[in-house]
């Protein structure tokens, strides 16, 4: 549990970090919500006017990092135990840089994410919770379009099956030169050479990819 707060603690203020992390372990263990929270103290007279609802807005901002890390380590257990009590994260986004293209930035789903990584069981949990099989980036790349890349042939029929749509595009993006994110002040007047993509399905994807049961199924589920 050490490992796992401490990355969820580093996305959180820490005035509300003691609350949130026994409310995440609180999750986490399946045990009562009611059994989590500290004992009521005495109202400060300085203080009892203004509600406390930052611990809340944490506590919301830290469950969507622990499922987007759960969904990615495939720990599904601890992923249904936040899922079954917060029904409504299962598509909460988390923005994402691409190391090659920095200048492009996304927002994936835990979907995206279980797709992404292969991670099977987690896709169709995910899948069963309603996630949304046809949620896409800022940049229009679908959940069908990540199962097309990494040519996992059962994830893309399950996505099929639940409604993912066959002819989803990307958005084309032009050439650009950006600078990069966070630039060392040596660095403020480079320039990121970002190249031109084509709009793309996925059975596209499929067959640039070179998956070729995937493109053949796709193709055919077109028809």
């Amino acid at each position: 549990m050490a490992m796992r707060t401490s990355l969820i603690a580093s996305y959180l203020h820490a005035p509300a970090l003691a609350g949130v992390l026994l409310l995440l372990r609180c999750a986490l263990t399946t045990c009562s919500a009611e059994a989590a929270q500290p004992a009521a103290a005495p109202p400060d007279p300085a203080t009892r006017e203004e509600p406390a609802v930052e611990p809340t807005k944490a506590f919301e901002e830290a469950l969507v990092v622990a499922i987007h890390h759960f969904v990615e380590e495939g720990e599904l257990d601890h992923l249904r135990a936040i899922l079954d009590r917060y029904p409504q994260l299962v598509d909460r986004t988390i923005a994402w840089t691409p190391q090659r293209t920095p200048g492009r930035h996304y927002s994936l789903t835990p979907l995206h994410r279980a797709v992404e990584r292969q991670r099977k069981d987690v896709a169709l949990y995910l899948i069963g919770k309603g996630a949304n099989v046809n949620a896409d980036t800022s940049g229009g790349w679908t959940v069908l379009h990540s199962g097309a890349q990494v040519g996992d042939l059962d994830i893309v029929k399950a996505l099929v099956k639940a409604g993912a749509k066959i002819d989803a595009r990307t958005e084309a993006q032009p050439e650009t030169y950006e600078v990069p994110p966070n630039p060392a002040p040596s660095d403020v007047h480079r320039r990121v050479h970002l190249p031109a993509v084509p709009s793309r399905t996925p059975l596209q994807v499929a067959e640039q990819e070179k998956h070729p049961a995937v493109a053949k199924y796709l193709r055919e589920a077109g028809k």
